[in-house]
């Protein structure tokens, strides 16, 4: 029998001057590619025109044990390696043509929405967004597996 695969987790909140929000999955398969994204000045724009967007989101992907693997401020930056990250985890930055792939919707060029494209093995891991410098608003977190 074959088991359902992650294929999309998305969470659309506001966020708060304190915090931010975590989606936790876990990867039982031999490793696991995909792509995850915080929208938030997008969702600003047509055809979403959302009020109240969030302006610069951070996107940090931790290990179970709460280790900063990477972050992301701005989709297309390369992310930022952390302490949590191993030789067996690629993380890349987004591209147009992934993020079309997996069938999300456009990231304008230079926008500040965050994001990242990684490889990771077997665990438990949070992908977690915040605003910059503990700015607020409404955010949407999309995790997308890569096939």
């Amino acid at each position: 029998m074959l088991l359902p695969l992650l294929s999309l987790v998305s969470t659309l909140l506001t966020f708060g001057a304190i915090g931010g929000v975590s989606d936790s999955w876990s990867n039982p398969l031999s490793s696991l590619r995909g792509v995850i994204r915080a929208d938030g000045p997008s969702l600003g724009l047509a055809p979403f025109n959302v009020p109240g967007a969030l302006a610069n989101p951070v996107l940090t992907l931790y290990t179970q044990d709460g280790l900063p693997i990477a972050s992301n401020t701005g989709w297309g930056n390369a992310p930022t390696s952390g302490s949590g990250a191993t030789s067996q985890m690629v993380i890349q930055p987004l591209t147009a043509s992934l993020s079309a792939k997996v069938g999300a919707f456009a990231i304008p060029a230079g926008s500040a929405d965050s994001a990242m494209v990684v490889t990771l093995p077997p665990g438990n891991y949070t992908a977690e967004v915040s605003g910059l410098n503990n700015t607020t608003g409404i955010a949407l977190v999309e995790i997308y597996e890569l096939r």
